[in-house]
Formats: structure tokens, sequence, C-alpha cells
């Protein structure tokens, strides 16, 4: 699925927030359905979500973060805000 908008640098920031997603998700035991339901979307979307597919609004996270009972800093933690040509990681704000 083809993101409009976003060149293959802003994807890898998708794909790192998803990561992330699915990292929380699974250190809360939840499955996808169980976060989904809780977050209030389908558990399609919640999959798209943690490969990188989509690009959520900002109150799509915070329901994610409310779901998983996490502060909205915590959901960005190791997560870039930009990723360089080279594919390489540049700090995030929630990390200094």
């Amino acid at each position: 699925m083809k993101i409009s908008g976003f060149d293959g640098s802003n994807r890898k920031v998708l794909e790192h927030l998803g990561f992330r997603i699915m990292e929380l998700r699974r250190e809360a035991k939840m499955s996808q359905l169980d976060l989904a339901l809780h977050a209030g979307m389908s558990k399609n979307y919640l999959c798209d979500l943690e490969h990188g597919r989509r690009n959520p609004s900002m109150l799509v996270l915070v329901r994610i973060a409310h779901a998983l009972n996490v502060s909205f800093p915590v959901l960005f933690e190791g997560v870039p805000v930009l990723v360089d040509e080279k594919d390489e990681r540049l700090d995030s704000p929630f990390l200094s």
C-alpha cells in the first residue's frame, strides 16, 4: 500500500512507529484485537499501523497510548522524527 505524499525516509518513520506500537502491545500482553477494541479501531487498521502502512492521526495515537496505558512520549521512545537518505536513524526528541 502506497502512502500518498510519503517518500522512503518518511515511510521508515512510520515503520519505526509501528514497530514501537507492536512492542508496547506485546509487553502489555495484548493481542491486536484487544488493542484495536480498546483504542476504537479495526484489527486490520492496527495491523497496517504496526507494519508502517498507515499514517495515523494524532487522535489515533492518543487513543493507542491510552489503551496501552502509557504516556504519549513513551509511545515515541526510539522512534526517529526523521530518517536521512542513507536510511540512518536521526535523533528522536523524546530520547534527550
